[in-house]
């Protein structure tokens, strides 16, 4: 149910990185849980600032991309059972085939697991449906190392090789800190004997 007078409303959905996207309702209303959000909370009339944690602006930005083309229509009812392994098409392409289409071809495998993530986390019925089946498609017929490559997952020794390198650059830190120190430590003690020797001197 649309809160009162709540459709004229802008909200501000903030991404973990600070990135600031400005929806309205019809737009916000293609998330479960930001409607269910905004519906049991109740503003002094200033914008609602909705922060997220977990979600990035490059991702947040292709998730309200995506619920703009929907905006007009009501949210999409999730399926029952979802067949990951069927070939149909994802419902939005037949919906709006040119801006899904781009929607579609513009993602990176990364940004579209990301964008999965999202769509799961905010219950968004009508793009999980979609990254779900174009997931599927994306590690069919893929092994666990193709997948990890593809997703840029990284395998046990590319996490070594990291922790070592971090371990290496932590030491050459410390020891150029420890340099530096006795650099000044020096020039203390120098500054110091000029000092007195100048009160001998006056003296």
């Amino acid at each position: 149910m649309t809160p009162k007078n709540d459709t004229a409303k802008i909200y501000a959905l903030e991404s973990s990185d600070g990135k600031i996207f400005h929806v309205d309702y019809d737009t916000l209303k293609q998330s479960e849980t930001l409607a269910d959000m905004v519906n049991a909370m109740r503003t002094n009339g200033e914008p609602m600032k909705i922060p997220f944690s977990n979600i990035k602006g490059t991702v947040l930005e292709r998730i309200v991309e995506f619920c703009e083309i929907y905006k007009a229509e009501a949210p999409s009812v999730p399926k029952e059972s979802q067949n990951f392994q069927s070939q149909r098409k994802p419902e939005f392409c037949e919906n709006s085939p040119e801006k899904s289409q781009e929607f579609l071809e513009e993602m990176s495998n990364e940004m579209l697991f990301d964008v999965y993530m999202a769509a799961n986390y905010l219950h968004i019925p009508r793009l999980l449906d979609y990254a779900s089946e174009a997931v599927a498609e994306m590690f069919r017929g893929q092994s666990t190392d193709e997948m990890r490559e593809i997703m840029g997952i990284p395998t046990e020794m590319e996490k070594e090789t990291k922790r070592k390198e971090e371990r290496e650059a932590r030491k050459l830190e410390e020891k150029i800190r420890s340099q530096e120190d006795q650099e000044t430590r020096k020039r203390r003690a120098i500054e110091e004997r000029r000092e007195r020797l100048a009160k001998r001197m006056a003296n």
